[in-house]
């Protein structure tokens, strides 16, 4: 009986430990806080369309007004495999 006790304490008391070196590795690790952030967005010409508006007066406001560095424009598979095994990459902005 004596021994399944010393057992169960040897085995909360390593958890401890474990846990507590975890913690102190998170505490001290650099997750990127020295890093210089580039904030950019993503225009999508589908959502623009879905909304009713003009996708290209929508792009065009957002390069003049909002001044990203950083625009991702996805191209959906719809649009480049409109009709089965052919492929067509289509200009988005042009």
């Amino acid at each position: 009986m004596k021994s399944k006790k010393l057992k169960i304490h040897y085995i909360i008391f390593f958890l401890v430990i474990a846990i507590f070196l975890f913690l102190l590795i998170l505490w001290n690790w650099n997750f990127g806080k020295n890093k210089n952030i580039i904030w950019g967005a993503t225009f999508s010409k589908l959502q623009a369309e879905e909304l009713g508006l003009d996708w290209v007066q929508v792009y065009g406001t957002m390069i003049d007004e909002l001044n990203f560095k950083i625009i991702r424009l996805p191209i959906y598979w719809p649009d480049v495999e409109k009709n089965q095994a052919s492929m067509i990459f289509p200009v988005i902005i042009g």
